[in-house]
């Protein structure tokens, strides 16, 4: 696994190679298959499942399976980066990654989502990172400022809302 990580391709690391194509895989599953289909459906509206003739119970659990899947990828990579484990190695990697999907355009009750858009949040949020990084703000803050954008998108999201009429 770290030999896979370790690998070094020209002009770009290859974790930035890993997630487009990772994003570029989810956005073909979301938005090409049936399957893409109904979990959209589950998300925005699961009563619509039902009216269908598919199962709610089945939904939910191939997307928690999903989830399952991609958590142990995710904690795969970590270790492969890391060479090793801890259990408190990744306590700031929740509050990041829905930063990442709510920046990037999901809705945080569900249904809407764009796996590109999740992709340039957490690019928004590693370049974020890094400019606390520079600009010495101490690594005990920086989750609070992660933290204090995510209000801030919420809250704009809301004013654009109230702006355009929607309520």
């Amino acid at each position: 696994l770290s030999r896979i990580y370790g690998f070094v391709l020209p002009v770009v690391p290859e974790p930035v190679y890993i997630v487009i194509a990772a994003a570029g895989v989810s956005y073909w599953i979301i938005s090409r298959t049936g399957y893409g289909v109904v979990m959209r459906a589950f998300g925005n509206r699961p009563s619509a499942l039902t009216q269908v003739g598919r199962s709610r119970l089945r939904a939910r659990m191939g997307l928690y399976s999903l989830a399952g899947i991609c958590v142990v990828l995710g904690g795969l990579a970590v270790t492969a980066v890391s060479n090793g484990s801890d259990a408190n190695a990744s306590a700031t990697y929740t509050l990041s990654s829905i930063a990442a999907a709510v920046i990037g355009g999901a809705e945080f009750s569900g249904g809407i989502a764009s796996p590109t858009g999740a992709v340039l949040g957490g690019l928004a949020l590693a370049f974020m990172s890094s400019l606390l990084s520079f600009l010495n703000v101490s690594t005990n803050y920086q989750s609070a400022v992660l933290g204090l954008c995510l209000i801030a998108v919420f809250g704009l999201r809301r004013a654009l809302k109230r702006g355009g009429g929607d309520s």
